[in-house]
């Protein structure tokens, strides 16, 4: 099993190189002194700091609030108010300001193929918020819809963001007996919805065997309820970026994510947090942090969750999917949301049972179109193509098998001193391996803190979960609590029995589980699991 450890020879080497080596000119860059419109004073001062030519740090006014947004138009999902390309050794300390992002689809703060860059000491909301708050009007079981009165102050759901919206669902959000929030925890899909009164809609509800239908839902007269425009956008993001820091930004509300980190590698997260404000109920339409297919060593720490209506950390890379085997030592994978480069090692997965057929290192990378052929260092047996799903552009069947980057999924990570509260969905969802996760505090309402989980076809997010620490931590259960704390999960196509225990090395130690009235750990299909010194603590203790 992996262990963390630092090397103080290698940091005093890198500190004599950098007393040898030519210091590096920096500067400050005032926003306010680019002019008072802010869009264009931001940009003016970005342009200026990327021209310098050394180490620029932008600086905002402390406690100002920055109202900035876009134009409205095609695929604005994808957009920023702040989108910062190609950048080395930058530094955007808001010291306190307020970015107050004014079009409910677009990201906030965006950097992508940058280099050591530091983004601190902001606070970041939307007005108008992207999603649709109310009260439950009235509810018709035997018609399949619900009404919902609009709070004044939101967005009515005939804004077009509703419309452009890639999951169109909602929740219930209760006040529980110990002064927190249930936040849903099905989710609710709508199909349609029409005018019906003043600020009053009728939703029909859309069957689903994932989520809450509308009887399981049970929705009262009164109860508050949520309608999100939710899509693929981030209040805060970086995408192939290197020597990235993160530090104190505090985020309100965000059309998707709160943070995502994509394809980066030596990410910190530090004293970062997702809240609800004052006279709100709710934060984020998705996850707190989102990280796919991150390189190098990831640290998240001091951290804070609450009011979502996803995860509180997703970590994973994913899957590429086989379309045909032309050689023993070679596959045709299909593009997806990652990279793979000569010298990555990668492990293959049967899709349908889970089982781990085997591990390589990739010696060639060909790029075909759609696709890309993959050639390793070693031959497999041909793979089954029974229960393929279809064929690929070439005619011939798609494999049942799925490979995934194990040199880009957050190895190594370490995730401590962050605190799990109220929201709906998971504490932190590992796929992923070589990780140490301690000194965490869960008080997630559904009572699952630290979940190892796998789809072999929902969303195939993997790899499964291997060489992980988990040390240290509190978990609080609530009256709602129905899930153990810590626990792996193997979920196959169409219930197919799983192949042996693909998750592997796992280390469950000096751990504290309050007041759950079921066991706290539940590990399935695990093999190499030690337990070691955790405790059970019962309510009346």
């Amino acid at each position: 099993m992996k262990r963390f450890w630092f090397s103080g020879l290698a940091l005093a080497a890198s500190c004599l190189q950098a007393v040898a080596a030519e210091p590096i000119p920096s500067e400050q860059f005032y926003v306010q002194d680019f002019g008072s419109d802010p869009a264009v004073a931001v940009t003016s001062a970005l342009a200026a700091a990327q021209t310098f030519g050394g180490t620029a740090e932008i600086l905002f006014e402390p406690g100002t609030v920055y109202r900035m947004g876009l134009p409205d138009g095609e695929g604005m999902q994808s957009k920023y108010a702040v989108h910062i390309r190609n950048a080395t050794n930058l530094v955007l300390n808001g010291q306190g300001a307020t970015l107050l992002i004014t079009h409910p689809e677009i990201g906030a703060i965006c950097t992508e193929d940058c280099q050591n860059i530091e983004i601190k000491n902001f606070k970041i909301d939307y007005d108008p918020l992207p999603y649709a708050q109310g009260r439950i009007h009235a509810v018709s079981l035997s018609e399949n819809w619900f009404d919902l009165k609009v709070d004044e102050g939101f967005l009515e759901p005939d804004h077009p963001c509703f419309d452009r919206a890639m999951a169109k669902w909602g929740l219930a959000i209760r006040d529980a007996a110990d002064g927190g929030r249930q936040y849903g925890p099905g989710a609710l899909f709508s199909e349609k919805w029409e005018r019906t009164g003043d600020r009053i809609w009728r939703f029909y509800a859309k069957e689903s065997r994932y989520d809450a239908s509308l009887e399981r839902a049970g929705l009262k007269f009164g109860e508050r309820y949520i309608h999100m425009a939710r899509n693929y956008a981030q209040a805060v993001a970086a995408k192939k970026c290197d020597e990235v820091l993160w530090e104190n930004i505090t985020i309100y509300a965000s059309p998707g994510l709160a943070f995502y980190p994509h394809q980066t590698s030596h990410h910190t997260i530090r004293n970062c947090h997702v809240k609800v404000k004052e006279d709100r109920i709710f934060s984020t339409d998705a996850d707190g942090i989102h990280m796919r297919g991150s390189r190098g060593h990831v640290l998240i720490d001091g951290c804070t969750f609450e009011g979502m209506a996803d995860d509180g950390i997703n970590v994973h890379s994913s899957a590429m999917s086989v379309q045909s085997q032309p050689a023993s030592n070679q596959v045709l994978v299909k593009k997806h949301t990652y990279s793979v480069r000569p010298g990555d090692r990668v492990v293959a997965v049967d899709s349908a049972s889970a089982g781990i057929i085997g591990t390589a290192a990739i010696q060639k990378v060909e790029d075909r179109g759609r696709n890309w052929l993959l050639s390793m260092d070693r031959e497999f047996a041909p793979f089954n193509t029974e229960g393929a799903a279809g064929v690929n552009e070439h005619g011939d069947p798609i494999v049942a098998v799925n490979f995934y980057n194990l040199s880009e999924s957050a190895d190594q990570f370490m995730i401590r001193n962050c605190e799990f509260r109220d929201y709906r969905g998971r504490g932190i969802l590992v796929s992923a391996h070589g990780g140490l996760i301690e000194n965490n505090t869960f008080r997630v309402r559904e009572g699952w803190g630290i979940v190892m989980n796998y789809e072999t076809s929902r969303w195939a997010e993997g790899p499964i979960a291997h060489d992980v620490v988990i040390r240290n931590n509190r978990f609080f259960a609530k009256s709602a609590s129905r899930q153990p704390a810590i626990q792996s999960r193997i979920h196959t196509r169409a219930g197919v029995q799983v192949d042996g225990n693909p998750v592997r090395n796992i280390s469950i130690e000096n751990n504290r589980f309050y007041g759950y009235q079921f066991p706290a750990i539940r590990m399935e299909y695990t093999e190499g699991l030690e337990l070691k010194n955790n405790e059970e603590i019962s309510a009346a203790e």
